[in-house]
């Protein structure tokens, strides 16, 4: 006990650790430079007229915001699409259209496919806003953010996307012509439109490549949950595998404790365990706090250090 007593010690310091260095603060961020500038400014926020409503016969447009690099361009080069997936994309920005600790995984195959960098951001999220978003949306106005609308987005989106609009003023009409669209080299009828998510993004990829095979040439789909699955224990065994054999067995006796206690301990010891739990995640957790919590969400904090693989120190 002794010893399970040392890991779970261990553990609950690492929880912290992996909390401080998920990523660099926004602060620090804000003062990232760009790779270099091209045609458009990496960093520029651009917005695109959409329309609300694909499908249905309400009228109206919002303005979807994204970003644009072509640094990398030449003509014939494909377009490397980004989807920011459900959260404000700007953060983002560093990370996949600049040189942040060298070219992400979009710039570098921006650079060497010649192509252009999109970092796209989903309506509903960030400045990508067909109504305000707030604890007074009414039902009428979440309507509109289904997936085949955010899907319809991006289709919508290709087919009319050009360096030009790209540079072009806010408020400008961005739609083309059709004989325009035709000639236009990025025009997914002319160039390979290459899409990149992880999870929600991923399977936004996978859907959309099925769906719209003509728009979307091949997709990076990393991690998609493309099938739904209740228990998704799965994902964790490829952490289990990937680990040195003392680590995967202190997760699993540490595991097995925290199951065991929640499930057949008596409340004072299943409230002092949830407490250690939750105030490793979340300073200023009371024990009052802790009794309320659910049991899922005080194991949940086991899983923090898991999903960036950081378990051995």
């Amino acid at each position: 006990m002794i010893g399970l007593g040392i890991v779970l010690s261990c553990w609950f310091s690492l929880i912290v650790v992996v909390r401080a260095v998920k990523a660099p603060s926004l602060r620090f961020q804000e003062h990232l430079a760009p790779v270099r500038r091209g045609e458009t400014v990496p960093n520029e926020a651009l917005f695109f007229d959409m329309p609300l409503d694909h499908f249905g016969n309400a009228t109206g447009t919002f303005k979807n915001r994204y970003w644009v690099n072509d640094t990398y361009y030449k003509p014939g080069g494909p377009v490397f699409l980004f989807d920011s997936g459900e959260q404000n994309a700007e953060p983002l920005l560093p990370y996949y259209l600049q040189e942040y600790h060298g070219l992400s995984a979009t710039m570098r195959l921006a650079k060497r496919y010649s192509g252009v960098a999109v970092l796209w951001e989903h309506r509903y999220y960030g400045d990508s806003l067909p109504f305000p978003v707030n604890e007074n949306t009414t039902a009428e106005q979440w309507q509109f953010l289904t997936t085949d609308q955010a899907l319809e987005d991006v289709v919508y989106f290709a087919n009319r996307f050009t360096l030009h609009s790209a540079r072009a003023d806010a408020s400008a009409d961005t739609s083309s012509a059709s004989n325009e669209i035709t000639h236009n080299p990025l025009h997914p009828s002319n160039t390979p439109w290459i899409w990149l998510g992880g999870s929600y993004p991923g399977c936004r990829g996978a859907l959309l490549r099925v769906r719209n095979p003509e728009t979307i040439f091949a997709v990076w789909a990393s991690s998609a949950p493309v099938h739904a699955q209740i228990d998704m224990a799965s994902y964790y065994k490829a952490a289990e595998r990937s680990l040195t054999r003392n680590c995967s067995a202190d997760w699993v006796a540490v595991t097995r404790f925290v199951d065991d206690t929640l499930a057949n301990g008596t409340a004072a010891e299943a409230t002092n365990l949830k407490f250690k739990l939750l105030r490793a995640r979340e300073d200023g957790i009371t024990k009052e706090q802790a009794a309320n919590a659910s049991d899922e969400s005080a194991a949940g904090v086991l899983m923090d250090p898991l999903n960036f693989y950081q378990v051995c120190v």
